[in-house]
């Protein structure tokens, strides 16, 4: 059994830092994949070009591969793989362990006020949703059998 580690408070820097991270992890992902998908599907419908250039299409079809098996491994990390990781839970933790970030207050001071004035309902679509939150992470641990895990 894993054993539960000591939650850390974070910083509104060290937050926004895990957040930054995480979104570009999945703005790479989305990108590499694309490019990813072009390329077998350049393959599937010229089965010859790779015989004109193997050492090229095999390296980067292995690159490419490699890299969004990683990106998805911290995305999706099943929190094994050490304290500082960004994973999909720890960040769902972090929003709702974390409400100091989604006062009224603290979310206008993020936002420009040009921001602001052009969504006047800005207040109703930055906060979290807590009761998804808690639903995801549920899924999360009821995938990976670790119920134990989230526990509040």
């Amino acid at each position: 059994m894993l054993e539960l580690k000591k939650q850390r408070e974070l910083s509104e820097a060290e937050f926004q830092r895990v957040f930054r991270e995480v979104r570009a992890d999945i703005n790479d992902l989305q990108l590499h994949a694309k490019v990813f998908d072009g390329v077998v599907e350049n393959l599937t419908r010229y089965p010859r070009l790779p015989a004109n250039f193997p050492a090229f299409f095999g390296a980067f079809y292995a690159a490419m591969r490699t890299d969004l098996i990683i990106r998805l491994g911290r995305i999706y990390d099943p929190e094994g793989s050490g304290r500082e990781s960004c994973t999909l839970a720890r960040c769902l933790r972090a929003v709702r362990d974390n409400p100091q970030f989604f006062t009224d207050a603290a979310i206008t001071a993020r936002l420009s006020e040009d921001y602001r004035q052009a969504n006047p309902n800005y207040l109703s679509f930055h906060g979290p949703d807590l009761r998804q939150i808690d639903a995801d992470l549920d899924k999360i641990s009821n995938s990976r059998g670790e119920a134990h895990q989230f526990a509040t």
